[in-house]
């Protein structure tokens, strides 16, 4: 069993290579079924594909899809499927992204300089560089965007990747005031200075408490 992630909403082709089956040894006689099509949705695929499965719903785990003899309905191959509601990143992580997800060939990747377009809908969030075994997507910013595959001479859309960015979140370690004691008088305000650490922590809240019996009278 082989398992696969698909993101929500997309398809990914599945081709013989990832069964490690030749085409020959599948010639069309085979059938490709989902043991859940509420969860994963199985379509005939063309040519050298096998089937183009197809995300429908998160958050159920593991669905299996199983390639089957037409002739003897024996088993081909399995494949243990999960759809996750996106492709999530940290900012600062990377993903590997195999061929398969961008509905492309190992031989497609390789010639990509003239047949494809491999791009992020904003570089500001994600970028994409072509890899020979797929693509490498390196989260910059929180935010949102799509990684596109399209033919380089129609521009026609072959496959896209909805992708989550994530802020990372950096623990807070400790906080440094400017001044360990100040003087306020009566009816005076101070101002308290202080400097967190690390600097670009985030998610905290800084709370001054006070001794009420130094500022109210006897």
């Amino acid at each position: 069993v082989k398992d696969i992630s698909v993101p929500l909403g997309t398809s990914v082709v599945i081709y013989p290579y990832i069964l490690k089956v030749l085409p020959v040894d599948l010639s069309g006689r085979y059938v490709v079924r989902s043991a859940d099509p509420s969860v994963v949705r199985v379509e005939a695929g063309a040519d050298d594909d096998i089937a183009v499965i197809s995300g429908v719903a998160a958050g159920k785990g593991a669905t299996v899809v199983s390639i089957v003899s037409s002739a003897s309905q024996s088993e081909i191959a399995t494949l243990s499927l999960t759809v996750e509601d996106a492709l999530t990143l940290t900012v600062g992580d990377s993903r590997s992204i195999a061929p398969y997800m961008l509905r492309m060939l190992p031989e497609d990747v390789r010639t990509n300089a003239q047949l494809y377009t491999v791009r992020s809908t904003d570089e500001s969030v994600v970028k994409v560089s072509v890899t020979t075994n797929g693509a490498t997507v390196d989260a910059v910013a929180a935010g949102t965007a799509n990684i596109q595959v399209v033919l380089r001479t129609s521009q026609q859309e072959m496959a896209s990747i909805p992708v989550n960015v994530e802020r990372k979140e950096i623990p807070l370690t400790g906080i440094v005031f400017a001044s360990p004691e100040q003087t306020v008088y009566a009816g005076g305000t101070v101002s308290v200075a202080y400097t967190v650490e690390p600097a670009d922590a985030t998610s905290y809240t800084v709370k001054l408490d006070y001794d009420q019996q130094v500022f109210e009278s006897p």
